[in-house]
């Protein structure tokens, strides 16, 4: 029987986040693993379909907890028997998935710690304090003996800062965009499905992140992309016949939305006999990405590939050994059946 959970506004998002990381860790190559969150999901009677379109929402929280169970996982090592303050907790699983500290403390408002009180009756180390992160909850905590911890995960959306940071992106983007404005349409479709939003993400989050931090934050969202892609076309392999037909639809759609009005070229090597295998010399992503300083974010754009089409079906073998990105004279792409 499942637990009936109505919510709304922030307790709403609270469980959407946790809906996100669910979802994830049911993949077979998972980002990250967060079995309970799944539990708690699998005991809920609400309604996620705006949470299953909304797939930017996801991203951002993958990439979000990926990146910060690290850096907490990395101090908790440096810093064993820490006391650990989760402001603005939500339904953050995060304290089941790490070791190392004294105490940890999930604090949020008290209606958000009424619904994590019934999905995550929690005692001994893991303490819940009702209260708003405005409040003086240093007088709550019992006085720490080691070093502390604040993470403020689910509170900094809120704040000015988050404001701001979304504001210094769109002007980004737009700036980007008016920059590229004389891209005929065949380029803009590339360059506004996840070239300038890339660059426009990475950019941005160099200002409140170290580089390298914001460069996984940005390749965690177009991996979650290219996971979502690669489901649908899981589910097209299933159509009886499609398999042995795909080498052919990849040699036209190549043609059709890869060509030179499109910022590419390619040499075409052999394209016949169930074989797709091109050279691609030029490529928009890897133009644009030279062009605004930031080369190192694409082999972002190419891993999502392998991503998608490795491995989609017995009778198809995906194949590619270089890449612009990576200093090769082109990317030499490969699909065919075996």
């Amino acid at each position: 029987m499942k637990e009936k959970v109505s919510v709304t506004g922030v307790p709403e998002t609270m469980i959407q986040t946790l809906y996100a990381r669910a979802k994830v860790s049911e993949k077979d190559n998972p980002m990250i693993r967060d079995d309970m969150a799944a539990e708690i999901v699998s005991k809920l009677d609400y309604d996620f379909s705006a949470a299953d379109h909304d797939a930017a929402m996801h991203s951002g929280v993958i990439a979000r907890t990926i990146v910060l169970d690290r850096l907490v996982g990395e101090y908790l090592a440096a810093h064993p028997g820490a006391t650990v303050m989760n402001l603005a907790c939500g339904l953050d699983t995060r304290c089941y998935r790490m070791q190392g500290y004294a105490h940890w403390y999930n604090l949020d408002l008290p209606e958000t710690i009424a619904v994590r009180e019934a999905l995550l009756p929690e005692s001994g180390s893991i303490s819940q304090l009702a209260m708003s992160a405005m409040d003086d909850w240093g007088a709550a905590v019992e006085g720490p003996s080691g070093p502390a911890l604040v993470i403020i995960e689910g509170l900094t959306m809120y704040l000015t800062q988050a404001a701001a940071l979304n504001a210094a992106f769109d002007a980004r983007l737009q700036a980007l965009r008016a920059d590229n404005a004389a891209a005929g349409k065949e380029k803009q479709f590339h360059l506004e499905k996840q070239i300038l939003p890339g660059i426009a993400a990475y950019e941005t989050l160099q200002t409140v992140m170290p580089k390298e931090e914001a460069l996984q934050t940005v390749h965690g969202y177009v991996e979650q992309r290219a996971w979502k892609l690669r489901k649908i076309f899981l589910a097209l392999m299933r159509i009886p016949g499609l398999p042995r037909k795909t080498p052919g639809i990849f040699t036209k759609q190549t043609r059709r939305m890869f060509g030179e009005a499109a910022g590419f070229e390619a040499r075409e090597i052999e394209t016949t006999g169930g074989v797709w295998r091109i050279d691609m010399t030029k490529c928009p992503y890897h133009d644009a990405c030279v062009h605004y300083g930031c080369p190192e974010l694409c082999p972002c754009f190419c891993d999502s590939d392998d991503i998608t089409y490795d491995d989609l079906h017995p009778d198809l073998l995906w194949r590619r050994t270089r890449t612009l990105s990576r200093g090769n004279d082109c990317c030499d792409f490969c699909l065919k059946l075996r």
